[in-house]
C-alpha cells in the first residue's frame, strides 16, 4: 500500500468518526423500516424510532436488553437458535433470513411480523440488523399472502381431477392449468400462461363450430367466443405440442368472483378413455351404496324390476327380503357412529355371502336391507334360508375390542302371490318385517294381508301430526356449521323435531313421509320457515355474528307455486337479510326434474337467498348442470366422508367435489365430521365448512349460544 493510499483510508475512517453517537443514531431514526441491532448473544446495542413506536417501548428501555423482550415466552429459545444459525456463515438457512414471527408489544398484545436479517461487520465484532414489518398493518402483503396461498391451494385442488383443465380469463388467455392437461397436450404450465386458448382447437373445428352458430343466429360470434357461445359438453380436436391431434370432450363452466363479476372460464376436457373411466367411476358411486358396496336404492329398484320381468316370462317365483337390525341405535349412541359403521360393513358381507350370485342384496339407508332371490321354489323351501339368515346375522362380532351382537327382523313377501310389481312387494315385505318386531325381534314373518292393519295407523299418524302443528308439539333444533379455516361457527342449520306426549322426542324420519302424503306439507313448510327465520335473526342479535341460516326443502316443498312468497313473508316479518338463508335440496330432487328445478331456483334467487345442493355425491350431477343451477353451496354427503379415511374411492370423490367447488366458486361443506381425523383430512383439502357429531349434536335455539361458545374455547 502507498503512503498516499494508506493517508486517504486513514481520513475516510476520520471522517466516518466524526459522525458520532448522536449522528448515527439519527440517521437510523430517519429509516422507514423498523429496524434495530443486536450482538451475536441477542443483546440489544441500538433500536430507530419505527421499531420504539412499533413494539411502544423508549429506546433507553431497550438498549443493553435481550431480544426476548420483544417475543412472547414460546417463541423466545426458537428465535435465538435462528439468530445462532444467522450469525454462523457456515450454518445459516436461506429460509432464516426473512420468516414471519409474532412480536410482543410492551403492554403485552402480539404483533404479527415479518422479520429480516442482514449482518453488520465493525472491526473484528459482526452484528445482525434485524427489520421488523407489521403485517397487520401491511395490507397489502397480507393481501399478497392470501392471494399466493389461495391459488397454490386451487392449484393442488384441480391437479387432483383425472380430467383435463384449463383456466382463462374472459377474454381466453390461459391463466393456469392442471397435471392432467400438462400430460394430455405435452406443454407445461409455464409454455401455456398467457397464450390464447385458441391455440390449442384446430382451425377446422373453430370454423365448422362458427359455421354451425352462424345458422341459427343473426350475429355469430367470433374468436374466443366461439368456445363459450355453447358451454355445453360437444367434440372438439385439441393439437398437441408436437403437432398430433386428438378428439376430445370439452365442457366449459364460467367462473364468476365474489361481487358475482366473470372473471374467466374453466375448460374441462377429456379422451375417450378418460371418459369412460370416469364414467365408470360415476355411474359405481352413483349406484352403490357408499359404505357397504352393496346395490343402493337406485340399483335395487333396476334388479328388482328385472327380475319381475324375468319372473313373468318364464312363470317363476321370486323373493324379497326386508331385513332391519334390532337396537341399531343403540349400538351408535354408546360405541359411537364409526362402531356402528363398521357393524353395517360387516353385516353387508355376511349378508352378501349367504346368497347366490344370481341375487341381489342392498342397502336403502341406515340399518335396512333388502334382498331379491330369484327363481324360488314356494315359502315352505326359503323359511330353513331364513332361519340361516336370523343366525347369521345374530352372530357376536368384536368392533374395536368390544364383543357386539345384533339380531334381524326380517320381512318376506313371495311374487306374484303378494304382489306383482316392485313397490308393491316392498311395502309388503316391509309390513312382514314390522309384524317380526311386533313379535319379539330376531326373527322372520312371511307377508299376510292382515299385516296392512297399519295403514289405519298411518291414518291416526295423519290426524296426531294435524294435533302437533296446532298444538305447538313441533320444534327446531339447530346444528351449527364449523368454518375449517378458522374453527369459528358461522351457520347453523334447522332441523325439524316432534316433542311427542307419549313418545318423547322424535326424529323426522318417523314422520316426514307422513307429512308429505298427507297434505300437511305447506302448512308445515310456512311454520318451519317462519320459525327459523325469527329464531336465527334473534341470534344473530344476541350473538353479535352474522349466523348463516339453512333450510332444507323436500322435492315436493321446492316445486310448490307459492314457496318464493313464503320465503319473502318471512324474510320481512323477520328482519332477517335475504342473504343470510341458504335453500338446501337434495342432489336427488334436483335430478328428478333439472329443468323444472333450474326454473324454481331462479325464482328463489330472485328473492335475494343463497341455494344449496345437500347430500351432494351420490348423483351422476355434471359440471354444466351445476353451474346451470347457479347453486352457491354444496354439502359433501355424510357416506363419503365417513369412509374417506380408508377408501379410495371416497377419497377420490372428496377430493373431486372440493376441487369443483373451487373452479366453480362453491362454497363446500363435509357433513358427518365425528373424528379430528377427518376434520384433519377435510382441511389439508381446503373444505371450507363443516357439521357433525364432532361439533355437537342439534340443540334448541335457546341453547345454540352455549354450544358455540363451548366448542370454539375447546378449539
Amino acid at each position: 500500500m502507498t503512503a498516499e493510499t494508506h493517508d486517504k483510508n486513514r481520513a475516510r475512517s476520520t471522517d466516518t468518526a466524526g459522525l458520532g453517537q448522536a449522528d448515527l443514531q439519527r440517521l437510523f431514526d430517519a429509516l422507514p423500516e423498523a429496524k434495530l441491532i443486536v450482538d451475536r448473544h441477542g443483546q440489544i446495542t441500538m433500536i430507530n424510532r419505527r421499531l420504539s413506536e412499533l413494539f411502544g417501548y423508549p429506546a433507553a428501555e431497550l438498549c443493553g436488553q435481550s431480544i426476548t423482550q420483544l417475543i412472547p415466552p414460546r417463541s423466545q429459545a426458537e428465535a435465538l437458535q435462528r439468530l445462532e444459525r444467522f450469525m454462523n456463515e457456515r450454518g445459516a438457512d436461506p429460509n432464516d433470513r426473512v420468516v414471519e414471527s409474532v412480536g410482543l408489544h410492551r403492554d403485552g398484545h402480539e404483533i404479527p411480523t415479518e422479520i429480516q436479517f442482514s449482518r453488520l461487520q465493525l472491526g473484528t465484532k459482526r452484528y445482525a440488523v434485524i427489520s421488523a414489518c407489521d403485517l397487520a398493518r401491511s395490507q397489502s402483503h397480507a393481501s399478497a399472502l392470501k392471494l399466493r396461498k389461495a391459488c397454490a391451494l386451487r392449484q393442488a385442488m384441480l391437479d387432483t381431477l383425472p380430467f383435463s383443465a384449463i383456466a382463462t380469463n374472459k377474454h381466453g388467455l390461459i391463466t393456469g392449468c392442471n397435471l392432467a392437461a400438462q400430460r394430455l397436450l405435452g406443454y407445461d404450465n409455464q409454455e401455456l400462461l398467457g397464450h390464447s386458448y385458441l391455440m390449442l382447437l384446430a382451425p377446422d373445428d373453430l370454423a365448422r363450430r362458427s359455421a354451425e352458430l352462424a345458422a341459427h343466429t343473426d350475429a355469430p360470434p367470433t374468436g374466443f367466443d366461439i368456445v363459450t357461445a355453447h358451454p355445453e359438453h360437444g367434440a372438439w380436436t385439441y393439437v398437441r405440442k408436437n403437432g398430433s391431434t386428438l378428439q376430445v370432450n370439452i365442457g366449459v363452466a364460467a367462473i364468476h368472483g365474489r361481487d358475482g363479476d366473470l372473471i374467466g372460464y374453466l375448460h374441462m376436457a377429456d379422451d375417450g378413455s378418460e371418459r369412460q373411466r370416469s364414467e365408470a367411476f360415476i355411474r359405481q358411486m352413483a349406484s352403490r351404496d357408499p359404505l357397504t358396496g352393496l346395490a343402493n336404492r337406485t340399483l335395487l329398484m333396476e334388479r328388482l324390476d328385472g327380475a319381475i320381468r324375468q319372473a313373468k316370462r318364464h312363470r317363476r317365483q321370486l323373493a324379497v327380503l326386508m331385513l332391519d337390525l334390532d337396537r341399531f341405535k343403540h349400538i351408535n349412541d354408546t360405541l359411537g357412529h364409526a362402531a356402528g359403521d363398521h357393524l353395517l360393513v360387516a353385516i353387508a358381507r355376511r349378508l352378501a355371502g349367504g346368497v347366490r350370485d344370481t341375487d341381489t342384496v342392498g342397502r336403502l339407508g341406515g340399518d335396512e336391507f333388502v334382498l331379491v332371490l330369484n327363481e324360488v321354489e314356494g315359502r315352505d323351501a326359503l323359511d330353513p334360508m331364513l332361519a340361516e339368515l336370523v343366525r347369521t346375522v345374530s352372530t357376536p362380532l368384536m368392533i374395536d375390542g368390544s364383543q357386539v351382537q345384533v339380531t334381524p327382523s326380517i320381512g318376506a313377501a313371495l311374487f306374484p302371490e303378494d304382489g306383482e310389481s316392485a313397490a308393491l312387494l316392498l311395502r309388503h315385505a316391509d309390513a312382514a318385517m314390522f309384524r317380526a318386531k311386533h313379535l319379539g325381534r330376531a326373527g322372520a314373518q312371511w307377508f299376510r294381508p292382515a299385516m296392512l292393519q297399519p295403514s289405519q295407523r298411518h291414518e291416526s299418524l295423519r290426524d296426531e301430526l294435524q294435533r302437533a302443528i296446532d298444538g305447538h308439539q313441533l320444534r327446531l333444533h339447530y346444528l351449527p356449521e364449523i368454518s375449517l379455516g378458522a374453527l369459528h361457527a358461522e351457520g347453523m342449520e334447522a332441523l325439524l323435531r316432534w316433542q311427542h306426549p307419549q313418545r318423547g322426542l322424535l326424529m323426522p324420519e318417523s314422520f316426514i313421509d307422513c307429512i308429505e302424503d298427507c297434505q300437511l306439507s305447506l302448512p308445515l313448510l310456512q311454520w318451519v320457515i317462519d320459525t327459523a327465520c325469527r329464531e336465527a335473526a334473534t341470534l344473530r342479535k344476541a350473538m353479535q355474528r352474522p349466523l348463516r341460516l339453512t333450510l332444507n326443502l323436500s322435492a315436493r316443498q321446492l316445486h310448490h307455486h307459492a314457496l318464493p312468497a313464503l320465503v319473502r313473508q318471512a324474510l320481512h316479518g323477520s328482519d332477517l337479510p335475504a342473504a343470510a338463508l341458504t335453500l338446501e335440496v337434495s342432489e336427488s330432487s334436483l335430478l328428478q326434474n333439472p329443468e323444472a328445478s333450474a326454473a324454481v331456483l331462479q325464482k328463489l334467487r330472485a328473492c335475494g337467498v343463497t341455494l344449496g345442493i345437500d347430500d351432494f355425491g351420490t348423483g351422476p350431477t355434471s359440471l354444466s348442470m351445476l353451474t346451470r343451477l347457479g347453486v352457491d353451496h354444496v354439502k359433501i354427503d355424510r357416506s363419503f366422508v365417513r369412509a374417506m379415511a380408508d377408501d379410495r374411492d371416497a377419497h377420490r370423490m372428496v377430493d373431486a367435489i372440493i376441487a369443483l367447488g373451487y373452479s366453480t366458486g362453491v362454497h363446500v361443506t363435509a357433513k358427518g365430521v365425528e373424528t379430528m381425523r377427518q376434520q384433519r383430512m377435510l382441511q389439508e383439502r381446503g373444505c371450507h365448512h363443516a357439521q357433525g357429531f364432532l361439533y355437537g349434536e342439534a340443540v334448541p335455539a335457546a341453547d345454540f349460544a352455549a354450544l358455540v361458545a363451548r366448542l370454539e374455547q375447546a378449539g
